[in-house]
């Protein structure tokens, strides 16, 4: 299926986890990895209450917070074979989703090497849109453009290495 895709990115504070975690309608695991050197090819597969699902997702290049999204389901196990054979780094982050007034935000708490990130994410239907921000979003950064918190960047460059690039 063919979108465009118009994704506003937050860092969250670790101290509302606990808050984001109660607030959420549901949640469930996510792995993702990128195919080849390609950032814009990723096999994702996910998990929720034991049910397992695989996509394929092509993305085109980002004009600041817009670009286009081609996303295709594929059979899990097609997708488990996809990572072990054509994926290097691997996420793994559970994804709480909870509804904010006409908003369905997606906090993303990731795992592994990536662990201490938790990102909330908001899909907007146009650039302008007028985003309400909710209670445990009180201190937020933006981090739409900064490309170090893409998922892509984030599987070959972990969270964890950060700090020893400084």
């Amino acid at each position: 299926m063919n979108k465009k895709e118009i994704e506003l990115k937050f860092l969250v504070d670790e101290k509302f986890l606990r808050e984001i975690v109660l607030k959420a309608d549901h949640s469930y695991t996510i792995a993702q990895g990128y195919i080849g050197r390609s950032d814009n090819v990723r096999v994702r597969c996910v998990n929720e209450n034991g049910e397992c699902s695989s996509c394929i997702t092509l993305k085109g290049d980002r004009v600041g917070i817009v670009r286009d999204e081609f996303e295709y389901d594929i059979p899990y196990d097609e997708g488990i074979s996809m990572f072990n054979k054509l994926c290097g780094s691997v996420i793994v982050k559970t994804r709480y989703v909870i509804k904010h007034k006409k908003d369905k935000w997606e906090i993303d708490v990731f795992h592994g090497d990536n662990s201490g990130l938790i990102i909330a994410e908001l899909e907007i239907p146009q650039s302008d849109y007028d985003v309400k921000m909710p209670e445990w979003m009180t201190s937020w950064d933006e981090v739409s453009k900064d490309e170090k918190y893409y998922n892509s960047y984030l599987a070959k460059n972990p969270y964890i290495n950060w700090s020893k690039e400084k």
